[in-house]
């Protein structure tokens, strides 16, 4: 599938992935497959839902529309309907956490630990407002309705893997700390230089908008096949195939 003229990825570049995803059955493969359908669903989202915002689903019906008998055609409630339901469930806005304090023990230090204590007075009160949600080199604090207002610290590209069953969120008073579980190797845990990888020299292209979709892809792809059982490998080394046949006829086709 050829990328949009914006650098977003296609319709069939979902549908290809989605494709695997069902094929899938190591958790591994499963959860980077996952991630990264998630980010093309919302890039290919994004400009529909900028140009039509009401037509996002709503999980609840407005009370309005359920009838027993149909209204006379001049008492029609369709109006009042559709004004119920967009303001039924509101999109949470979150204000981002910008401060924070990154820290971990002398090594050999199983923890990474992230405080965050500024604007957070009161936090305490009501912890089950409090969410964290761990993956192996990603996590998603949320905090809801505090003084008003929601706070989200989202970081993703983790330095180095953690465990997420076993990484922790404490909330106490006036703070939160989150405890991330380094992931062990042979020789034990790695010291984190920061917090976050730092990106590299191949990511310029990315930055300048210039990442072709069906490109990742094709590289997801590769490195699947090299971690995938022999049933992952089966289908991915076909959908290869299938891909590098396409692009082959689609370059003749241009040539006549």
């Amino acid at each position: 599938a050829e990328p949009m003229a914006d650098g977003s990825p296609a319709q069939e570049d979902i549908e290809e992935l989605e494709a695997l995803l069902k094929k899938a059955t190591q958790p591994k493969i499963v959860d980077r497959l996952e991630r990264l359908l998630g980010e093309w669903r919302a890039d290919l989202a994004v400009p529909t839902s900028a140009a039509t915002p009401t037509a996002s689903p709503t999980p609840n019906p407005a009370p309005a529309t359920v009838s027993p008998t149909p209204a006379p055609a001049a008492h029609s409630p369709a109006p009042i309907a559709r004004e119920a339901a967009s303001r039924s469930l509101p999109a949470v806005q979150f204000v981002p956490i910008e401060s924070f304090a990154f820290d971990q023990d002398a090594y050999p230090s199983k923890w990474v630990q992230i405080y965050i204590t500024s604007g957070l007075d009161g936090v305490g009160v009501r912890p089950e407002n409090v969410t964290c949600k761990f993956s192996h080199d990603a996590f998603d604090l949320q905090i809801r309705e505090l003084s008003g207002k929601s706070y989200r610290l989202f970081k993703t590209n983790l330095e180095n893997e953690i465990v997420p069953g076993e990484s922790k969120c404490i909330v106490k008073m006036n703070r939160i700390t989150l405890k991330l579980r380094k992931k062990e190797n042979e020789f034990g845990t790695d010291h984190w230089s920061s917090l976050t990888k730092k990106r590299g020299a191949k990511s310029a292209d990315d930055a300048a908008g210039k990442k072709d979709p069906g490109a990742g892809l094709m590289d997801l792809m590769r490195d699947l096949y090299d971690e995938g059982d022999d049933t992952m490998k089966k289908t991915i080394g076909e959908a290869m195939l299938k891909s590098r046949q396409e692009r082959t006829g689609a370059d003749l086709g241009d040539d006549m």
